[in-house]
């Protein structure tokens, strides 16, 4: 006889970019147990494009890494028990109940970073995040030459005395 299918309680929504967002969602997974160790190892990458202007200024290419703890609450579902038999939950029943913020410094130079992300007591949980950062590309882009409106104006005054 062969044996149902069983859900995976560790991938109940796959990893997800949300594009208007500009922001990652790693895969959802029910805790069922006390102490429970989950590997996600979902990988999300994004593009950042700096201005000569702030590569020069240094400070300007610090980048704030957010991370938000998302909860749903299942009993709607039958408890996590049942929720199992039919993993029918959607992203927007999920809420943010606990949020860290890291700054990343120096982006552009190259960072290889690994994070231990500790939510506040409350939610006693731990992700260790590696943050990965490389220069990929330099282009060298010539902006229009628009003359400074000082400059037009005393070169309007000078066609005028004549």
């Amino acid at each position: 006889s062969k044996q149902p299918n069983r859900p995976d309680h560790h991938s109940l929504i796959p990893a997800h970019v949300i594009e208007e967002q500009g922001t990652f969602s790693s895969r959802s997974f029910l805790i069922r147990y006390c102490e429970e160790e989950v590997e996600v190892n979902d990988i999300g990458q994004f593009r950042i494009e700096f201005g000569l202007e702030e590569l020069e200024q240094g400070s300007s290419t610090t980048c704030i890494l957010e991370v938000d703890l998302m909860f749903a609450d299942l009993a709607q579902h039958g408890g996590a028990e049942r929720f199992g038999d039919s993993p029918d939950v959607g992203s927007a029943e999920f809420k943010c109940v606990s949020t860290m913020r890291y700054r990343l410094r120096g982006v552009h130079r190259g960072l290889h970073e690994l994070i231990p992300v500790v939510f506040d007591e409350y939610h006693c949980s731990l992700a260790n995040v590696t943050v990965h950062s490389a220069l990929l590309d330099f282009r060298f882009r010539l902006m229009p030459h628009v003359p400074r409106a000082g400059a037009r104006a005393a070169g309007d005054a000078e066609d005028g005395g004549e």
